[in-house]
């Protein structure tokens, strides 16, 4: 039995890591054109914010809900959303522009201009 838990005690943290690493690794690459891209507009900037706000109730929310948090695994309204909207601008305007397949998220790119998707993701940092 000592055994036992002495390779379960092991083992967990070992699991957890592999774990980790699967999701890290599992995050998609950013394509060209988006590699590299930053939110031309400062993220504090209350007229873009604004104009998101319109645009995200008009086009978001119904899917989204007001804080973001309709959708599993996404709540806009915390610090972490806030970090890596800051950390991974280009990989935020990627799939705001092309949508997520197999998902409901449709591609905006055709529907919202560069300048007003940017606003919509600095109005949900």
């Amino acid at each position: 039995m000592v055994k036992l838990k002495s390779a379960f005690i092991f083992a967990l943290p070992v699991l957890c890591i592999l774990a980790l690493t699967t999701v890290v690794l599992a995050q998609e690459a950013v394509p060209a054109p988006y590699t590299g891209l930053k939110n031309p507009l400062k993220w504090d900037d209350t007229v873009a914010q604004n104009a998101g706000r319109s645009i995200y109730r008009r086009e978001c929310l119904s899917c989204h809900g007001t804080d973001g948090n309709e959708m599993i695994g996404f709540d806009f309204s915390t610090a972490e959303h806030r970090k890596e909207l800051e950390s991974k601008p280009d990989y935020k305007f990627w799939k705001v522009s092309e949508g997520v397949p197999g998902t409901e998220m449709i591609a905006w790119k055709s529907k919202l201009s560069e300048t007003q998707r940017w606003q919509v993701l600095t109005y949900i940092w």
